[in-house]
Formats: C-alpha cells, structure tokens, sequence
C-alpha cells in the first residue's frame, strides 16, 4: 500500500474534503456551465453521426463510474458485501441510464429522470466523500454523478424525450419496490446502501429530516415535492396543448 502515490491512495488523507470549499464550489460552478453548454450544443447534438458518438462516450464514462471505485479500492483494500456492492441509488441510475443509451428504450427514462437529476445533483452539492481534488476518489465520485445528470439531460433536451404523464407514480412505486430490496441487502449484510440504515457520516439534506427510522419517510415526502416540482413544465405543456386542440376544433 506504501507504493501508491497520495493522490491514489484508500486511506484517508491530510486533505480532507470539505463541502462547500473553494474546490467544491469550483466543482458545481463547472457542472452548471457543462449544463449550459449542453443546453446551447442541443441542436447541433441531434445530428445522426455527431448524436451516435456522444451517446457511446456517455456510455464509456458511465461504466467508468460504476468501475472506478473498484480500480482504486481493489489493489488497496478487501472488498466486502456491506460497503462495495453497486447498490446506491445513483449507481442503480447509472446502470439504467447504460442500458437506455445502448438499447433507446424509452419506458426506464420516467425513473431516471427523477432519480438521476434529483439523485445526482444532490449528490454533488452534498457529497458524502472524505477525499479531495485532486484525489482519484473526488474526481471518480464527481464525474461519476456529472455523467448522470448531463445523461439524463442529453435525453431529455437533445432527444426530445420527456416522462409520461404517469411518471411519478411508476418512479414511486420502482423507487420503493427497489428500497425494500435493498434493505433487505442492508439486513443480511449489515450495510448502508441508499442510507437506509443510519444517516451518511458527512453533512448532507439527511440532517434536516429527522431522526433513523424516520428521515426515511421524510425523504419520501422530500422525493414526491421534488417530482411534482420536476414534471410541473410538462403538465403545463401538456394543459397548454389539450386547449389549443379544443380551440382548433
């Protein structure tokens, strides 16, 4: 382990992260002008060639963050069934999200549009993360979670896909049907995955929500406001339309 250089190694170093540091918030200010730039590029995104390209390099760097905590981990550190299993929510937003870019299948894209915004964002505001930049868990973290959201971003802006008008129905009930699986996990492993079990170790939204167990339905009530906010533009377009087909009639 003493052959590692710092920037990669398991344990924790004399650099600590800290949110809302000079380098966070350099962070989140450049994953808000990506976002901007992907909102600008939308138009010329669509073109058939360019379009495919980007799609395989979402790809590319979504598998990178699913594997990049075992490259760094891995040669360092024992594996183990209660820390190391792709089970939080933003990696099971990460596998769908591969899935939905290799096979364009549209029905998955109602859970990830919640759940990998909302879920990625806040996961970059309030990381539960005790390394810094430039340590490979920072920047493995980091651009795991920008991937997502600039994936479902990509989807939602430059393929034109947009949720059903059920979506936030099918997101609660996959969001819940995927929670008690994973406390199941939690119980037989002794883990936290999706911060079912204890709050995460870090400052994060968690503080503000209660006590163990109930900060879990907290966070619910906290999930279904953020969805109701998120669908909120295309219900009104959606309203918007209706009336102009009466008014055509």
């Amino acid at each position: 382990m003493g052959n590692f250089p710092e920037w990669f190694r398991y344990r924790q170093t004399d650099d600590p992260f800290i949110t809302f540091s000079s380098v966070h918030l350099w962070t989140i200010f450049l994953f808000f002008l990506g976002l901007t730039l992907l909102f600008c590029s939308r138009h010329w995104l669509k073109k058939e060639r360019i379009n495919t390209t980007i799609r395989y390099l979402f790809v590319f760097f979504l598998i990178f963050g699913e594997l990049y905590w075992y490259i760094w981990k891995a040669p360092q550190a024992k594996l183990n069934l209660a820390s190391d299993l792709p089970l939080q929510l933003c990696s099971i937003s990460g596998f769908i999200a591969i899935y939905v870019f290799l096979t364009r299948q549209r029905k998955p894209f109602d859970f990830l549009y919640y759940i990998g915004i909302a879920g990625g964002t806040f996961a970059i505001l309030t990381p539960e993360l005790p390394h810094n930049f430039p340590h490979f868990h920072y920047i493995g973290f980091m651009l795991s979670h920008i991937t997502i959201v600039y994936a479902c971003f990509f989807l939602l802006w430059v393929d034109d896909w947009i949720p059903s008008s059920k979506s936030i129905i099918r997101t609660f009930f996959y969001l819940n049907s995927i929670a008690l699986f994973v406390g199941l996990i939690n119980w037989g492993t002794g883990g936290n995955y999706m911060y079912l079990a204890r709050k995460p170790h870090y400052p994060t939204l968690y503080d503000y929500l209660g006590p163990h167990p109930w900060y879990i339905l907290s966070l619910e009530i906290v999930v279904l406001f953020v969805c109701l906010i998120m669908y909120l533009p295309f219900k009104r377009n959606r309203l918007h339309n209706s009336k102009e087909k009466l008014m055509s009639r």
